[in-house]
């Protein structure tokens, strides 16, 4: 009966850091974001999904034309 006890305790501590450690998340939307590759500002005061994926799909395409000329410079 004491070992049922004791992994319960384990199993809440591990869910109550959890949900303390996701709330930490939504609290980096309020932070100042730099501009994407293309132009796009997040500005902490909107909460516009559709702006968000367009932002993090313009770093996505950002990043993966850096990384597609590193590659073309290395093979020569």
């Amino acid at each position: 009966m004491g070992k049922v006890v004791k992994n319960k305790k384990i199993i809440l501590g591990f869910l109550v850091f959890w949900f303390l450690a996701t709330g930490s998340g939504a609290l980096a939307a309020l932070v100042n974001w730099p501009p994407s590759p293309l132009g796009t500002q997040l500005y902490p005061d909107t909460d516009e999904l559709s702006v968000l994926i367009k932002y993090l799909y313009e770093w996505a395409i950002g990043l993966g034309g850096l990384a597609v000329f590193a590659v073309l410079v290395w093979a020569g």
